[in-house]
This record gives structure tokens, C-alpha cells and sequence, in this order.
């Protein structure tokens, strides 16, 4: 699968808010949006991931996102009175969006598409190293269990299985990747880079991978990903079964981890 970018609105603030109350009798939710407390319909919601909520092995949901799509990436035709009212009175703003296309409703949000809410496997788009996690297709929300949509500061890999993603999220994580990737991946201000959907595509995969290593690789992943993060003996562990994946002699991956090291300096030339 090729890398995807996470979904536009075009206006965050009038889109992605902070949960802040209950679920009401009414079935509405207080939303902050726009600098206000806003009463959006919870089957409306949908918990939302930033790159900001990633790092390594975990991600957390912090914001909730107002959705004005259907479950296969459709936009409403119309949205309940409490969604409605609050896009109504944001008309102006929403149809300035540069995104909007001529006959699309105003509250249509761009870049949707459902292969952006399955399994996957998530990073930062700019950070001072790729960072990546795997991401289940749903997380609890004020509406039940809802899909868990990316936004565009977060690109990611749609999973076939479970042994996939953890297997793309610990190749990411490990020094080898991290190195390679900065290399090649344009400087952003700050020591950081971006890691876009080109940039991580052009990561070879080994075309004859050690089958023992893919499967202790799986496994670190899965502990790592329960766990929340590895320790310095766990990097080790990951960093050397990434090498023999990629069949690197333990040299190797000392002058990568070296390279690596020269890169994360913000006064380097790489």
C-alpha cells in the first residue's frame, strides 16, 4: 500500500474541538469550537488523530472532530438540526475554504476517502525522527465506538493484517529506517524533517526477508505497542533485527546509529 495523507478541513477551529461534556438527553455533545461551547450530535463525532498525538509505539485521542461524512467517505446531503445550526452560522467562513469545489455542500470536508480509517500504521509528518504506531480502525466516542479519522498533519500505511502493521511499525521505529529516511527526507527548521508519503515509500523492503526475524520482529512490536515504549535494551533488540532483515553486518549498524546521530544534530550538514 502506498502511504496516504490524513483528511482536510480546511478550518480546524471550526472542525476539531475538545469533548468537554457529557452526552446530553438530546444526544448532543459540547464540543469547543471556534473559541465556543458548541452542542454537535454525538453520532456527528468522531474521535480525531493528529500528529502531535503520536510518538512511538502509542497514540492518544485528544480531540474529537466534527464529521459531515457518511462511513464510506460520502458527504451528507443534509446534517441534524445541532450540526447543522453550527455550520450554518460559519457559512462564510466554510465556503471561503480554498478546497471547496463548485456544487459541493459547504460543510464537505476534503481528502476523504475510507482507506484512511482502517487499519493502519500512523507517523508524524514533521518531527525530529519518524515515529510511528499502529492505529486500530475505531476508538471509543461520544457515539459509541466510531472510526478514527487522521488528519493531514499524519501520514500512514493501510494494514492488511495485524502481523503487517506491526511489523511496518517496528521497521519505522528502528535505527536503520530513522537513519535512511532522515537522510533522505527534507529539513524542516529545528532539527526536524518531513517525513512525507514520497519520502517513507522510498524505504526498501527486503525482497527475501529473514522469515525467524520477521517473526521476532512482530512480537517486539506487539510488546512494545502494550507496553506504550521500549527501553534501551528493546531498541538494541529492535535495531539489530531490523539489521539482519536488511542483512547489515554489526559494524554497519554502528556507522548507521553514528549517521544517525550526526543527522539529529540541528547544526549538521547531512
Amino acid at each position: 500500500h502506498r502511504p496516504l495523507r490524513g483528511i482536510v478541513t480546511g478550518n480546524n477551529a471550526l472542525f476539531v474541538g475538545e469533548p468537554h461534556q457529557a452526552e446530553t438527553a438530546k444526544g448532543r455533545v459540547a464540543v469547543r469550537l471556534g473559541g465556543q461551547d458548541v452542542l454537535i450530535e454525538a453520532d456527528r463525532i468522531r474521535p480525531v488523530l493528529r500528529g502531535e498525538d503520536i510518538v512511538p509505539w502509542r497514540f492518544s485521542i485528544q480531540r474529537a472532530l466534527v464529521w459531515t461524512h457518511d462511513d464510506q467517505g460520502r458527504v451528507l446531503a443534509s446534517l441534524p438540526t445541532a450540526t447543522r445550526d453550527h455550520v450554518r452560522s460559519h457559512e462564510r467562513a466554510l465556503k471561503a475554504r480554498i478546497d471547496l469545489k463548485p456544487g459541493q455542500p459547504f460543510w464537505t470536508l476534503f481528502r476523504v476517502h475510507p482507506a484512511k480509517w482502517g487499519l493502519r500504521v500512523a507517523w508524524r509528518d514533521i518531527a525530529p525522527a519518524p515515529v510511528a504506531v499502529v492505529v486500530p480502525p475505531r476508538a471509543p466516542s461520544p457515539g459509541g465506538s466510531a472510526p478514527i479519522i487522521s488528519l493531514n498533519t499524519v501520514y500512514q500505511i493501510p494494514a492488511a493484517s495485524e502481523e503487517d502493521a506491526y511489523l511496518v511499525a517496528a521497521v519505522l521505529n528502528s535505527t536503520v529506517a530513522r537513519a535512511y529516511l532522515k537522510a533522505i527526507a527534507e529539513r524542516a527548521s529545528g532539527g526536524y524533517f518531513r517525513f512525507l508519503g514520497w519520502t517513507v515509500a522510498l524505504l526498501p523492503f527486503p525482497e527475501k526477508p529473514d522469515a525467524a526475524a520477521l517473526i521476532q520482529l512482530v512480537q517486539l512490536s506487539r510488546a512494545a505497542h502494550r507496553a506504550g515504549g521500549l527501553d534501551a535494551d528493546g531498541q538494541v533488540r529492535l535495531d539489530e533485527l531490523v539489521a539482519r532483515l536488511y542483512q547489515l553486518q554489526t559494524g554497519e549498524l554502528d556507522e548507521l546509529r553514528v549517521f544517525d546521530s550526526r543527522l539529529s544534530n540541528p547544526c549538521s550538514e547531512a
